[in-house]
């Protein structure tokens, strides 16, 4: 096993000096703040990334939970947009969050009643405490479930068999 972990340690400075170089060669200054090696916990673009898997950033879960009802089509957008960002995190999000979608078209005039707020909550609720995401294994099983929508969509989810019908 330290064999193991010795040869990727190996590798992946290889690689950090590769990409360095590469850097030099071309010109490209990078920002000694900003620039992190050897990190086991690194924040990016909303998410964690860890040995443990991906995570999202706990100030996008506050900023969900503290988010305020809608009163327009762009606080709503705004809303959904942040909802979409951690929707892989809980499956059920998409099926929660559809009263809200047609609020969202042009061709209706934004219209919020309690089955929106009802929605509203829920969507929340789901994304209060979403799990770690695990990192890809190219080890375990990989199912690809498919989904088609009748007006022009066609969706994909690439899942990973982790056991005991954890997907």
């Amino acid at each position: 096993m330290k064999k193991c972990v010795r040869v990727l340690r190996t590798t992946h400075y290889h690689r950090i000096h590769e990409l360095l170089t590469c850097c030099c060669i071309n010109g490209i200054t990078l920002n000694k703040e900003k620039f992190t090696v050897t990190e086991t916990r690194v924040n990016f673009c909303g998410f964690i990334l860890s040995e443990e898997g991906i995570a999202a950033d706990l100030g996008q879960f506050a900023a969900l939970q503290d988010f305020p009802t809608p009163s327009n089509l762009m606080d709503l957008r705004s809303f959904m947009g942040l909802v979409y960002q951690l929707a892989e995190f809980t499956p059920d999000i998409t099926l929660t969050a559809q009263p809200l979608r047609p609020l969202m078209s042009p061709k209706c005039s934004f219209l919020w009643t309690p089955d929106h707020g009802q929605a509203f909550k829920c969507v929340k609720q789901a994304l209060s405490s979403p799990p770690v995401l695990p990192s890809f294994d190219p080890t375990l099983p990989t199912i690809l479930q498919t989904g088609a929508c009748c007006l022009y969509g066609i969706g994909y989810v690439l899942l990973k068999d982790h056991g005991s019908g954890h997907l």
